[in-house]
Parts: structure tokens; C-alpha cells; sequence
């Protein structure tokens, strides 16, 4: 049973000298350039591709729950261009 996503690519665009990182919400690898955001429950998490999404969907929630706070973004990074989601 797949759940429909409503993930887009989102370009990080940052200054030379910015020593901010972005992270994968579920497997912590370091995204240098596009990250897929995705709304899970109000909450704007990363990933680094949609596969990581999908894991988190189909394992990490069954198993842990809701992510934790510390993800809860209201509104994506300020090196993240776009809009938001939603």
C-alpha cells in the first residue's frame, strides 16, 4: 500500500562562508545541494531522496511514532529557495 507524497525538490543555496549543514531526517546523511521536503503531520522534514521518505513512512513511523521536535519545521530553512509546502 503506497501513500501518496507530497514531497518536492527544494535547491540549498547558501553563501561560501555559511557553515550551516542540512541533514536526512531518517538516514542523517549530509544533502549538499537538493533536498526532498516533505509535510508528514504538519511537520517539513528532509530527505535526502525519496526512498529515504519512504522508509521513514513505512518504518520509522509504524515503529517510533511521530518524529521528533527537533525536526518540526514550520517553514524550510532559510538556504532552502521555493515555497513552501502545502
Amino acid at each position: 500500500m503506497e501513500t501518496e507524497t507530497n514531497g518536492r525538490w527544494v535547491e540549498i543555496v547558501r553563501t561560501w562562508h555559511d557553515t550551516a549543514v542540512t541533514n536526512c531526517a531518517l538516514c542523517g546523511r549530509l544533502v549538499p545541494r537538493r533536498i526532498w521536503l516533505v509535510e508528514i503531520d504538519g511537520a517539513v522534514l528532509p530527505f535526502c531522496n525519496e526512498e529515504c521518505e519512504g522508509l521513514y513512512r513505512s518504518y520509522w513511523l509504524p515503529k517510533y511514532g511521530q518524529p521528533e521536535t527537533r525536526h518540526n519545521v514550520k517553514s524550510p530553512s532559510p538556504g532552502l529557495t521555493g515555497e513552501g509546502l502545502g
